[in-house]
């Protein structure tokens, strides 16, 4: 059966035991067959089993894991190839999964502690190989469509702009398809709400105009069909705000990126953006392709967060999380290898932080009726609506910064409480410092947040860090982490 948390920290101090990595690299041998290679750093059968897998002691360096706020990754080993026929194997792109665990244990007990995708599989004189591991999967997941709106569907076969998600899109220019008829298309099975203006002046419905869903064949896609009454001109200026279904409540904006992702992005590694991050009203428009890339980082960035690969090779939403109690586990001085902790950067404060919120899609700079209020007009002519947070507490302070972020916020309320959230973290001085732990540092995950009590340095009352990288030797034991406050 398999340890519990505290049995497997618990291991991890002991200083009797007989660890082990059990390795897992998959294959392809050409025709379509799939075969697992068994290898070890310190080689493993499992005792309780005797028709146990064999991990050969075959690895000839350290097996290493790195692991930042960006992904986790094995570095490359070399190994000793004893059947050669597996160099005329695919390796490329399947799977490496590492259980580490005691060589006295049943393999049930082992924990699963990375996988990945392989790079490369190169041969090396006197039949080695080395074995590299994909470092770029995220961008891989990102970049594996050059066209959010290059989906085969009915709906995109003919005009496929402007295209949105979200909520609260303010200011968009739908397109003429006849004198009396615009469209704006949706990756959204519902619109939820729409204003209309001719000019900067509100349109009302039924008076002015009529509207209609649109939805493609498929059914995939929806849009929403604008049919005037009177025929606007040439030269009138329509544009409207929208509203769809996959926003705040209904979804966090990680899952925004999540959902559309599984539309458009075909792809094998899977996300976790399942579980709510930050519920921001979050609202997108396009009026040519772009990269997905790019639409997933300004989602994300707008909550102050990114994408991470972790070591369960997920992509999965991470931002920089406060350090505050309680920890997940306390580290002692008798845990710091060396008895040390080393300050490697001191973060420069915001002094001033202003966030660009509600993103105009058609800034409107003439053209404007003149029964329009001068704040509509200002309002419809500006790119974003700005908020500002300014702070006195450094101003004696050299390096303070003063910072513009833009962003997809289209909600006053989450516009607020993500600036705070923002300004909150980089509004103070973040101190990172760097320690070795031995075996112990395996059982800490990137985001976790311990304590580390040690009079000897200070920290009596135990000083509450988040772990933002973790290098883990699997041969030697020694974890080199780095904790911000």
């Amino acid at each position: 059966m398999s340890l519990t948390d505290a049995q497997w920290l618990a291991w991890l101090k002991q200083t009797d035991k007989n660890p082990t990595a059990a390795i897992q690299v998959s294959y392809d041998n050409g025709g379509g067959t799939t075969g697992t290679l068994y290898i070890s750093n310190f080689g493993y059968i499992d005792p309780y089993d005797v028709d146990g897998n064999n991990y050969k002691a075959v690895i000839v360096n350290d097996v290493k894991i790195r692991q930042n706020e960006t992904i986790s990754v094995m570095e490359s080993i070399d190994i000793k190839v004893e059947d050669t026929s597996l160099f005329d194997y695919v390796f490329i792109g399947q799977s490496l999964t590492i259980y580490y665990g005691d060589r006295t244990w049943p393999f049930s007990d082992f924990r699963q502690i990375y996988t990945g995708k392989i790079a490369d599989f190169t041969r090396k004189p006197n039949d080695y190989a080395t074995i590299i591991m994909d470092s770029n999967l995220l961008q891989t997941w990102l970049r594996q469509t050059v066209d959010i709106t290059a989906v085969d569907y009915e709906l995109y076969e003919s005009v496929d702009y402007p295209c949105g998600i979200g909520a609260n899109c303010f200011n968009i220019r739908p397109i003429r398809l006849s004198s009396t008829v615009y469209r704006i298309y949706w990756f959204d099975p519902l619109i939820s709400s729409l204003v209309v203006r001719k000019n900067g002046v509100t349109q009302t419905l039924t008076t002015h105009y009529t509207r209609a869903l649109y939805t493609g064949t498929g059914g995939e896609y929806s849009g929403v069909t604008i049919t005037f009454v009177s025929a606007p001109s040439t030269t009138d200026v329509i544009t409207v705000d929208l509203t769809g279904s996959l926003y705040n409540t209904a979804s966090s904006a990680f899952n925004i990126v999540g959902n559309t992702a599984a539309k458009i992005v075909p792809t094998a590694i899977p996300n976790n953006f399942s579980s709510a991050w930050v519920n921001s009203d979050i609202g997108y428009v396009w009026y040519e392709p772009e990269p997905f890339e790019k639409f997933a980082n300004l989602v994300m960035s707008s909550c102050g967060g990114k994408a991470r690969l972790n070591a369960s090779c997920q992509v999965q939403p991470w931002s920089n999380p406060n350090a505050t109690s309680p920890a997940s586990r306390n580290i002692t001085q008798a845990e710091l290898l060396q008895g040390t902790l080393r300050i490697v950067n001191k973060s420069n404060p915001w002094r001033k932080s202003t966030l660009g919120w509600l993103k105009n899609f058609y800034p409107q700079t003439s053209g404007v009726d003149s029964s329009v209020s001068e704040a509509n007009a200002r309002l419809y002519a500006q790119s974003y609506t700005y908020s500002i947070l300014d702070s006195s507490t450094w101003d004696a302070y050299p390096n303070a910064l003063s910072v513009e972020t833009e962003t997809l916020i289209t909600d006053y309320t989450d516009m607020v409480n993500v600036s705070e959230k923002l300004y909150g973290y980089d509004g103070n001085v973040r101190i990172d410092v760097e320690y070795e732990l031995l075996y112990t540092g395996i059982y800490d995950d990137i985001g976790d947040t311990i304590s580390i009590t040690t009079t000897e340095l200070g920290l009596s009352a135990g000083e509450i860090y988040t772990v933002v990288q973790n290098d883990i030797n699997l041969n030697s034991g020694v974890c080199t982490q780095r904790g911000r406050t």
